[in-house]
Order: C-alpha cells, then sequence, then structure tokens
C-alpha cells in the first residue's frame, strides 16, 4: 500500500506520467512588420509546437489574410534559432521616415530577445535576419511572403 502512495504522490506533485515527466516548451516567435503607406504588412506567430500563423493586411488594395500552417518541433525550432541569431536586425535603420518599420520578441532555450527597426529604406541588411526571413519564406506560399 506504502508502494502505491508513493507512485501516487510523486505522479501528483511531480508530474510525473506513464510516458515519463512533461517538458513545458516556452520558445515563442512574435514577428511584426510595416512598410510604407502603400505596402502590406505582416504579423508572424509562432511557437515550439510547430503552429506557424501569418497575417497579412494594410491599406485597402491589400486583401487581408489569415493562415495558419503547422511545421514540425524540428523546423520551428530552425527557425526560432534563426531568429534568437538575428542580432544585425536593426542594421540600416533610421535613415527614412517612412521606410521599413520591424519589431521581433523571441524567446529560445530560455532566453528573451526584443529586436526592432524603423525607418528603414530596405530590411533586413543584416545578413543572419536576411537567413532568417528567408527560411521563414520557405515555410510561406508567395503571398504570404514576409517582407
Amino acid at each position: 500500500m506504502r508502494i502505491i502512495a508513493t507512485v501516487a504522490i510523486c505522479f501528483l506533485s511531480l508530474g510525473c506520467s506513464a510516458a515519463g515527466p512533461s517538458v513545458l516548451r516556452t520558445d515563442s516567435l512574435s514577428l511584426k512588420t510595416g512598410g510604407a503607406p502603400f505596402e502590406a504588412q505582416f504579423t508572424v506567430a509562432l511557437s515550439a509546437s510547430g503552429s506557424l500563423n501569418v497575417r497579412r493586411y494594410g491599406p485597402p488594395h491589400v486583401i487581408p489574410r489569415d493562415e495558419q500552417f503547422h511545421l514540425t518541433t524540428a523546423e520551428a525550432a530552425r527557425l526560432l534559432r534563426l531568429a534568437a541569431d538575428s542580432t544585425d536586425f536593426g542594421a540600416g535603420c533610421g535613415k527614412v521616415v517612412d521606410g521599413t518599420a520591424a519589431a521581433m520578441e523571441v524567446t529560445f532555450s530560455g532566453a528573451s530577445q526584443s529586436f526592432s527597426c524603423a525607418g528603414a529604406p530596405k530590411w533586413p541588411i543584416g545578413a543572419k535576419t536576411a537567413d532568417f526571413l528567408s527560411a521563414l519564406n520557405k515555410q510561406l506560399p508567395d503571398d504570404l511572403q514576409v517582407f
């Protein structure tokens, strides 16, 4: 009887399960971009589980579109790592009034980072951020490509 009670306490207090201890992944990404007054804007959200949500919206000539995609956890982790490595996110920013604006928050391996850019005539300029966006855009149809 004591064995059963001990096992029950393990399951209840330590979060044990028949498959082993559960792991809570909080890695995530939130990206928002906007451009000149006549360009589309994008909102992107990615979770460690592979849920990728993309929203395109903007001025009247841009037809709003919301889509959800499901990536493998390995591909999600790869994108999150590339995003976290985007230390050149703000390169070339602050040059023009109505240029591209972008902001990204990413949590990867327990570390949270925020990146921003405002007033860029062309974005991204940085190679690391360009690599991240290229990898992200490979997951998306042409009309949802983030820029």
